[in-house]
């Protein structure tokens, strides 16, 4: 495959962000174009890599293979663009009863889990301000990346290099593989929830949910570790945490909420022992899919396929796309770069199959 190859990637979160990025590192030649960033679930997103998660104590999926991608991706761009984004922070997991404390200690033993599990220590938990009544566990390699700081850079790099535009997609301009009268050999849409109103996707299994969070100003808290009970709290740096996030599958616009401000305050209260200050109150739709795994590849369905791939799509990363995005975005550009092909996980034709 060539590598002159021309990308239009549109949008510009953390999926385009990424994708676009390892697209240009391959050498292809790349336009991104973004409306902008209000309301976008990576806008939101605390950025969080937890290598096990809920109740029944289960290893996120894929996630021993996602984790090192992860890792050696933030920790690149952070050379590359002199940043800081890539933290590592041992997760605080309270337990919610005692078998959820008996169940920690048996998944201990189960292979592929002593790597990440383990009991905290009495005296690192004296060192939080929290309620304590069932015991904690610790989950080991979890990790933050400041996405918002790195998509933020991004954004101000390619917009001086006049790569990318500020502007809304006009589906009405489109025609095949042109846009807006200048043809391109791929176009991905990386657009997050609104890609459920795109019209090329409309056999998609999109299924958003809203998510709200509350920025706290915890002075007492030590920044070392995430706390997570019902919601999480993320250190932020100058004793600010990330404190959430709500779930809501009904809800009428992406606007912080009565409900979600007094849902989070009831579980922040149930986990803080000490006075809080609420800083902010955030709010965004996230994109999921029914079946939790991203949308990627070239819809057959679509007229502009037919011949050769040509529109694709980047999609369905929801809450956990921080470790997900880099090790898809690196799969999805070597498929591009050699005409090869995607896992049944995450091809998005077979997920318009399972539709009909």
């Amino acid at each position: 495959m060539s590598q002159n190859l021309k990308i239009l990637v549109v949008g510009q979160g953390l999926a385009g962000s990424v994708l676009a990025h390892q697209f240009i590192q391959k050498g292809f030649h790349v336009k991104i174009i973004d409306k902008g960033h209000q309301g976008i679930s990576s806008s939101l997103a605390a950025g969080v890599v937890n290598p096990v998660t809920g109740r029944r104590i289960v290893k996120s999926w894929m996630i021993d293979e996602l984790l090192p991608v992860a890792k050696s991706y933030y920790q690149a761009i952070e050379k590359e663009l002199g940043l800081k984004l890539w933290y590592e922070l041992p997760a605080l997991r309270l337990f919610t009863d005692t078998g959820m404390s008996n169940n920690w200690s048996i998944r201990m033993t189960n292979e592929g889990y002593g790597h990440y599990l383990d009991f905290a220590q009495a005296k690192t938990i004296a060192r939080f301000p929290i309620k304590n009544e069932f015991g904690v566990g610790l989950i080991k390699h979890s990790a933050k990346a400041n996405i918002s700081l790195m998509i933020e850079s991004f954004r101000k790099k390619w917009l001086q290099e006049g790569r990318l535009s500020e502007a809304t997609f006009q589906h009405d301009r489109l025609e095949g593989a042109t846009y807006q009268g200048e043809d391109y050999d791929r176009i991905i849409f990386c657009e997050g929830w609104e890609a459920m109103h795109n019209p090329l996707f409309q056999s998609l299994p999109f299924q958003v949910t809203k998510g709200e969070v509350l920025i706290l100003h915890l002075p007492e808290m030590p920044e070392e570790n995430i706390i997570k009970k019902k919601v999480a709290f993320i250190p932020l740096g100058d004793h600010l945490f990330w404190a959430g996030a709500t779930n809501f599958w009904d809800f009428e616009d992406a606007e912080p909420s009565k409900e979600g401000e007094t849902w989070l305050k009831t579980e922040i209260e149930a986990i803080l022992d000490q006075t809080y200050e609420v800083v902010r109150h955030l709010a965004a739709i996230r994109p999921t899919v029914r079946h939790r795994r991203p949308m990627i590849g070239f819809p057959k369905n679509l007229e502009a396929n037919q011949k050769e791939p040509r529109i694709g799509i980047f999609n369905g990363f929801g809450t956990k796309g921080t470790s997900l995005v880099p090790y898809w975005a690196q799969q999805f550009t070597n498929a591009v770069a050699h005409s090869s092909g995607l896992p049944a996980d995450v091809d998005v034709n077979l997920k318009i199959k399972s539709q009909r």
